[in-house]
C-alpha cells in the first residue's frame, strides 16, 4: 500500500525547452558541417523538431519536421538533428539519384551518407557539438 503523498509532475515541457535551446545554440555548427559535407548551402529557412517518446525518430521531408527522443542525452539530440537534417539535404539536392539507383539503393546511400557525416563530425570533435566523443573508435560501437 502506498502511503504519504506522491507528487507527479510533467517534466516534458522542461525537456522540450532544453532540447529547443540546445538545438538552437548548435544550429549554426550543425548547418556548417552539413554545408561542408555537401559543398552546398543549407536550403531551408526553418525545420520543426518535435519530441517523441518512441525509440525511433520519424521525419517528414515535405513538411520539414523531424522528431527527437524525449529521453535522449544532449549528444543524442545533436546526433539526431545532424542525421535527420542530412536526410533533408540529400532529398533536396539528389532526388534524381532515385531514378538512377532505384528506391532501395537510394535509401541505402541516404543512410550511409548520414552515418558517414556523424562519424566524420565525431572525429573532428567540434566544440559544442558532440563534446563527449573524444575517441573516434568509440563511435563505431554506436551503430
Amino acid at each position: 500500500m502506498l502511503t504519504g503523498s506522491l507528487a507527479i509532475k510533467n517534466v516534458t515541457p522542461i525537456i522540450v525547452r532544453g532540447a529547443e535551446q540546445l538545438l538552437n545554440e548548435n544550429a549554426v555548427k550543425i548547418i556548417e558541417k552539413l554545408e561542408k559535407t555537401y559543398n552546398k548551402p543549407f536550403p531551408f529557412n526553418e525545420v520543426a523538431v518535435y519530441i517523441t517518446t518512441a525509440n525511433i525518430h520519424p521525419y517528414n521531408y515535405e513538411e520539414k519536421w523531424f522528431m527527437s527522443g524525449r529521453n535522449q542525452s544532449e549528444q543524442g539530440h545533436l546526433r539526431t538533428a545532424m542525421h535527420e537534417l542530412n536526410h533533408f539535404m540529400f532529398y533536396y539536392y539528389y532526388p534524381h539519384l532515385k531514378d538512377k539507383l532505384g528506391n532501395e539503393k537510394f535509401e541505402i546511400l541516404k543512410e550511409a551518407l548520414a552515418i558517414y557525416t556523424l562519424l566524420k563530425t565525431n572525429r573532428s570533435n567540434l566544440i559544442g557539438v558532440f563534446p563527449a566523443h573524444n575517441n573516434p573508435s568509440e563511435n563505431f560501437n554506436q551503430f
